[in-house]
């Protein structure tokens, strides 16, 4: 069954690998271990208590697995040590199962829901710092577990507990019920009736605080998972877990365990912020006691030895029919996942990498900043929404210092300054993906008379544009002509191309759009089907000569680059500039 789940995990791993959806939170946390592993624990700018030491241990385990290396995504690589931290939790907590004498089947039957219920399948791929809390809780377990009253083992577990309350405090939503009740019970000490009711008061008290905090959304240590859309099988399984909790209360040895549950389903029960995380926290106490519970009143059943198999046989049946009921009821979880969020932002930042070769300052959301730096942007000229990153070199005008905003409104706008103004005082120049995981590129305005310039300037194009459409060493296409003749055509290439004609003959296929760039806006990008009747083609003479002439000019008019393409069937040079313009170039 262990062996079942590692495959499973590292199936989904593979097959689903923007499923769970990405959720803001969730990138946030990834990033911030990507940032620990580039520039070190401060860059991560976290709390230690509220995510710093679980995005800590997964940067630890990128660090020593390569799996940033691997990775498409940062999200990606925190979602393999996630898969990796819930495979060891179900090694763990099947030792804790037979530490507590639960029989074979039973055994077999934690190892199942804990590890292959379908929604515990896509809670456990994602990265929140509760999935590490309970690997060490679970840990504990396994130390604790049984009859042992070794000193080692209790250090041990006290010590796995400790860690697990550090790396998210989330996981005291269930460690407090659970201790206070194994000290009211007497099963960690003998206690006097009134130290016993003043624990039990106690215990309440911290437990209504934390449900609180939870109900509010404020109890640190979680909050990245998202709740995966429930199929059948998880309703039943939901369903059945909270009446073997209830079952549990009257059993002594397993009441404390089953309060445990009872008090973390509550508390997801009231908090629609941290339900993600507190559901991580429940599965493995819901896959003891539901066995546990079960096998108990099985036990109480009279002459159940003549209609009951042998538990060999039991513990096979049982892992067959789960994972028949897996099949049959999961289906849902093999969907492809949309993935326009994801896709989006690789396309933003393909867009900053070849439109703006300078590399000026930007201020981008948290998953763009993520992929920007790893792509090797540099990170004194990056300003993220959520502040990760190392400190920032300093920037004299605050947010006018910034030449584009790039990243979703919705990780912009709900930022503070420089992030949030810069956003304000800036225009659309790109856009990738759609609705809520739409990703645009946009142009920050400080000139307060950038409506009258950039009017200006289009009538300079205009009036440019209009005499290189009549040049007779240009063989326009009726559509490259009009965009000439309308003004819509970058100063840059106006000035290039009217240079150009003097010695050579050009034929332009097209001025294409940048991809995700509004098509009103001037075109950057020049298609150049052939130069002095000689076909484009790999290894032309011509294409060679006019490919250095371009290169030998200065900035403004040396292009951000040239490369060979395919418009329309036929090879064309393609020439690009940058994004970042340049006025004043023509008179109007």
């Amino acid at each position: 069954m262990l062996a079942a789940v590692g495959l499973m995990a590292w199936l989904l791993l593979s097959a689903l690998s923007a499923g769970p959806p990405v959720s803001a939170a969730e990138t946030s946390f990834a990033v911030r271990a990507f940032a620990i592993n580039r520039f070190g624990y401060g860059a991560a700018q976290l709390p230690w208590y509220d995510g710093g030491l679980g995005a800590l241990q997964v940067a630890g385990y990128e660090t020593v697995s390569g799996a940033l290396r691997r990775s498409a995504t940062a999200v990606s690589a925190a979602r393999e040590a996630a898969a990796v931290a819930s495979v060891l939790s179900a090694v763990a907590l099947t030792v804790a199962a037979r530490r507590l004498r639960l029989s074979a089947p039973a055994v077999v039957a934690v190892a199942l829901l804990f590890g292959l219920a379908p929604a515990a399948l896509l809670l456990h791929r994602t990265a929140d710092p509760a999935q590490l809390g309970v690997l060490w809780a679970c840990v504990a377990l396994a130390l604790a577990g049984g009859e042992s009253r070794r000193v080692g083992a209790a250090l041990g577990s006290a010590a796995y507990l400790l860690a697990a309350a550090v790396t998210s405090p989330l996981v005291l939503v269930a460690l407090v019920p659970l201790f206070a009740m194994l000290l009211w019970s007497g099963a960690l000490a003998r206690l006097r009736r009134r130290d016993r009711r003043v624990i039990a008061a106690a215990g309440l008290v911290v437990y209504a605080g934390l449900l609180l905090l939870a109900a509010r959304g404020d109890l640190p240590g979680g909050g990245q998972a998202a709740v995966p859309e429930l199929t059948a099988l998880d309703w039943v399984l939901a369903v059945a877990a909270v009446g073997g909790g209830l079952a549990g209360l009257r059993i002594g040895w397993l009441r404390p365990l089953a309060v445990a549950l009872l008090a973390t389903v509550l508390a997801a029960a009231v908090s629609p912020d941290l339900r993600g995380s507190l559901l991580l926290v429940a599965l493995p106490l819901g896959a003891v006691v539901l066995p546990a519970a079960a096998e108990s009143v099985l036990a109480a059943v009279p002459g159940r030895r003549t209609w009951l198999p042998p538990r060999p046989v039991l513990a096979g049946a049982l892992a067959v029919v789960a994972v028949l009921a897996w099949v049959l009821s999961a289906g849902g979880i093999r969907e492809p996942v949309d993935g326009s969020r994801q896709a989006a932002t690789v396309a933003a930042r393909t867009w900053v990498l070849q439109n703006l070769p300078s590399r000026p300052k930007l201020v981008v959301d948290d998953a763009m900043w993520g992929d920007l730096v790893d792509a090797g942007y540099p990170a004194d000229a990056l300003v993220a929404a959520g502040g990760v990153g190392p400190a920032q070199a300093a920037w004299p005008q605050g947010w006018r210092d910034a030449g584009y905003v790039v990243g979703s409104d919705q990780g912009l706008l709900g930022a503070g300054d420089p992030v949030r103004t810069a956003r304000q005082n800036s225009t659309p120049v790109a856009s990738f993906g759609t609705g809520a995981g739409a990703v645009s590129v946009r142009r920050v305005i400080t000139d307060p008379d950038a409506v009258a310039t950039a009017t200006e300037e289009a009538a300079g194009r205009a009036a440019a544009g209009g005499a290189l459409a009549g040049n007779p060493r240009l063989g326009l296409q009726p559509a490259a002509a009009e965009l000439l003749r309308d003004g819509q055509v970058d100063s840059r290439a106006l000035s290039v191309l009217a240079a150009v004609s003097g010695d050579h003959a050009l034929q332009i296929v097209d001025f294409p759009v940048v991809a995700g760039e509004n098509p009103a806006m001037p075109r950057r990008l020049i298609a150049i089907s052939a130069i002095d009747n000689q076909t484009v083609a790999a290894g032309s003479a011509a294409v060679s000569l006019l490919d250095q002439w371009l290169r030998a000019q200065l900035p403004p008019y040396k292009p951000a680059g040239t490369q060979l393409s395919q418009i329309d069937g036929r090879s064309v040079l393609l020439v690009r500039y940058d994004a970042l313009g340049s006025t004043g170039l023509l008179p109007p």
